[in-house]
């Protein structure tokens, strides 16, 4: 079983690889919790991203406005592969 750091590191390097490493502004942990059958480690990663306005396409920044995003990485914690990515609601 890998450890939490581990678990970390893996769902960082997944994001990282999704999204791009220069497009991910402040990432930071947020929170990491082992699943109650310990199976999976369950990731939250935190960003920011800038702010568009609405239906530009995002071509044009609305002042220097961001908002933070969070995303849950899901870690298998035997075999330490990802196992999925979906947005964190608030």
């Amino acid at each position: 079983m890998i450890d939490g750091k581990t678990a970390v590191k893996i769902a960082t390097e997944y994001l990282y690889k999704m999204y791009g490493k220069g497009k991910l502004l402040n990432p930071m942990l947020e929170e990491i919790e082992l699943s109650d059958d310990d199976k999976y480690w369950i990731v939250t990663l935190g960003f920011d991203r800038p702010k568009y306005a609405p239906g530009d396409y995002r071509d044009i920044l609305v002042g220097p406005s961001y908002q933070r995003v969070y995303k849950v990485v899901k870690v298998d914690a035997e075999k330490g592969r990802p196992k999925s990515m979906k947005m964190r609601e608030l």
